[in-house]
């Protein structure tokens, strides 16, 4: 009787022990259906975003100097590289942000910034048209391609007709975009 006891607790602590790590191990699997919904979060931040970074930029103050760079405008909502970084954390990956920080932010690999902090205000290169980035992802048409523990790939459909695959991935319970969404 008291072995029998102790099989059934040992049983017990086992069975526990393992709903814990397969569900912490596995985690992050989606469904078609949650992957939409953070697509629903994630894409109109990334959207303006992608403006910021790739598209038309930073409304700014044109001084007349004829200096590249000018001081963003004073009712832009970002005034500081760190609170469009701060915002860019919530919706894209470190892995994803330090490669967009490598291309807007730092001068290095043969860019020059387009967005720098100067003595308190952020200045926005003006020569720097960017580029047409699309801002229409179907979501409603997004379709896991691929998973694994932490990682989705989703496909969809842009309202142009044409194709595009956007990676998330789990961090600490969150799912960001790794990919662009443009």
């Amino acid at each position: 009787m008291k072995k029998r006891k102790i099989t059934s607790k040992l049983l017990a602590v086992v069975m526990i022990l393992l709903t814990v790590f397969l569900t912490s191990c596995g985690g992050g699997n989606m469904t078609d259906e949650t992957a939409r919904a953070e697509l629903e979060r994630l894409l109109p931040i990334s959207y303006e975003l992608n403006e910021i970074f790739w598209g038309k930029g930073l409304p700014y103050v044109d001084d007349g100097s004829g200096n590249r760079y000018m001081p963003v405008s004073p009712d832009c909502p970002y005034q500081s590289v760190n609170e469009i970084l701060d915002k860019a954390s919530t919706v894209f990956a470190e892995e994803y942000l330090n490669d967009i920080k490598g291309g807007i932010f730092t001068d290095g690999d043969g860019f020059e910034p387009r967005y720098f902090d100067l003595n308190g205000v952020l200045m926005v290169d003006k020569t720097n048209v960017g580029f047409n980035v699309k801002g229409n992802v179907l979501i409603e048409t997004a379709k896991i391609k691929d998973q694994n523990r932490g990682m989705c790939v989703v496909k969809a459909e842009y309202a142009d007709g044409g194709k595009t695959e956007i990676s998330l991935v789990l961090s600490d319970g969150v799912w960001y975009l790794n990919s662009p969404s443009y």
